[in-house]
């Protein structure tokens, strides 16, 4: 058996997966298995594949391509490693990766994951060193245990990179990426995880992340990352519903709450983000009636003031007071002004 499985999902990327396959064979640690997916590729990424005659390898077709998250559970379904190492097909692995993230996990046992920094590159693998971009600082974050990590996430989201991990075999069978997740299905994988176990980040440069013109990557700023980005963000934090009251008590430094999902809705509320607040809704609702003494007032309240549907959409500098001023019509018949601005002021023109 192999201590480590490397696993690679690919999708039409012929132009870089020969060079994220020969990264794997250069490494110095050779005691592992490559376990490539095409993943429905229509290009000639195939032909590329059948380059490679290492007994390490092993490849499989799929016939329609169904996503990362299928593409690398399916070769983690095939993995006998005792370590679980993805690799996105347009990134790669620096010669030592394996090496010394085999000996990091041998060394914490009370780790179930290992991760590394990134070096960036552009489209022909050479290093990026422009500072402005959206991902330039983000992997750079400093060790922590599982519940400062639980908090971190929480407020901050994603600062781990994914083609850096090193995890445990039977701890990547448990978490392992959720296929209805595009966006942000590593994520949800790390908060998964630290809600029982720790991790450890080797702050060296260990894979090669690329950057692809024309916003091609899957975590790129396109509209339709953002939107989809933002939804799944409402499905990540319902993992923290599984936390203990010690967690929370220690992650949000309160004393032990005596309903856990209540006190956890009122600190997602407090975040300004409609993921967030349909999230603190929602688990609000969830969490009620299970005792005799709860404050239902309070939970009509909420509901009544945070517009996570945007049924009023009112404008960031709207002034009620002086919209009353401006609309003395509005003030006359006595209507609520920011319900008379979204139903009727706002088609109208009127001044705000």
């Amino acid at each position: 058996m192999p201590r480590v499985s490397v696993i690679i999902s690919t999708y039409n990327h012929a132009n870089y997966v020969e060079e994220c396959v020969q990264s794997v064979l250069n490494q110095t640690f050779n005691d592992f298995e490559l376990i490539i997916v095409n993943n429905g590729s229509t290009d000639h990424t195939s032909s590329v594949l059948q380059k490679f005659n290492d007994p390490r390898i092993r490849i499989f077709n799929l016939k329609v391509n169904s996503g990362a998250g299928v593409g690398f559970t399916h070769a983690a379904e095939q993995a006998s490693g005792e370590f679980i190492a993805p690799l996105s097909s347009d990134d790669a692995f620096e010669p030592t990766k394996l090496m010394q993230q085999v000996g990091s996990l041998d060394a914490h046992k009370e780790c179930a994951a290992v991760f590394a920094y990134p070096v960036f590159i552009d489209e022909y693998g050479c290093p990026i060193t422009d500072s402005s971009h959206k991902d330039a600082n983000v992997f750079f974050v400093e060790n922590r245990n599982r519940r400062e990590w639980l908090h971190y996430f929480f407020y901050n989201g994603n600062c781990l990179c994914f083609p850096s991990a090193l995890i445990r075999r039977e701890v990547y069978q448990k978490i392992k990426p959720d296929p209805r997740l595009r966006q942000l299905a590593d994520f949800d994988m790390w908060v998964h995880l630290v809600l029982q176990h720790e991790l450890h980040i080797i702050q060296k440069p260990l894979v090669r992340f690329r950057v692809r013109n024309g916003l091609a990557n899957e975590s790129a700023a396109r509209s339709d990352v953002i939107i989809r980005d933002a939804w799944e963000k409402g499905r990540i934090l319902s993992r923290y519903a599984n936390i203990t009251p010690l967690d929370f008590s220690r992650v949000f430094k309160e004393k032990m709450p005596a309903n856990v999902g209540v006190a956890l809705a009122r600190r997602a509320l407090q975040v300004d983000h409609p993921a967030y607040r349909a999230f603190g809704l929602n688990l609000w609702y969830e969490s009620l009636g299970r005792n005799g003494d709860e404050d239902f007032s309070s939970f009509y309240n909420a509901t009544g003031s945070y517009d996570v549907y945007k049924v009023l959409d009112l404008p960031r500098d709207f002034d009620a007071g002086r919209y009353l001023d401006l609309n003395p019509d509005v003030k006359e018949h006595g209507m609520d002004p920011g319900v008379h601005f979204s139903r009727y002021g706002r088609f109208e023109g009127r001044k705000y």
